[in-house]
């Protein structure tokens, strides 16, 4: 999903590789998904200050904002979870969801 490219491109930017592994779909699935975002001016590509052969995806201000805010749901909806079922709870629940994510991928 778009929040999941969001969250993987960090405040340093990311390569389309990483992205990809990251989210553990092919490369091309990634360059179709990065392309909507940057259509919409939520991502950029410059190219990466350690490789020049390479290009690296960064958040514009508009996408830097969003990111924010989407860290705050996550924050928000994390307190929530681990206040109704407790810490241990939230950590099989992790867990669980982790094992069925490797599984389903």
């Amino acid at each position: 999903t778009d929040s999941e490219i969001l969250v993987l491109v960090g405040q340093n930017g990311a390569r389309l590789v990483d992205i990809a592994r990251g989210r553990r779909i092919s490369k091309q699935a990634a360059h179709e998904q990065i392309q909507s975002l940057i259509r919409r001016d939520y991502l950029h590509t410059e190219f990466d200050p350690h490789d020049k052969r390479a290009k690296r995806i960064c958040y514009t201000k508009k996408g830097r904002l969003l990111s924010k805010r989407l860290r705050g749901v996550k924050r928000a909806l994390h307190d929530k979870v681990a206040m109704a079922i407790g810490h241990d709870g939230l950590s099989t629940l992790r867990s669980l969801l982790d094992q069925t994510k490797k599984a389903v991928l």
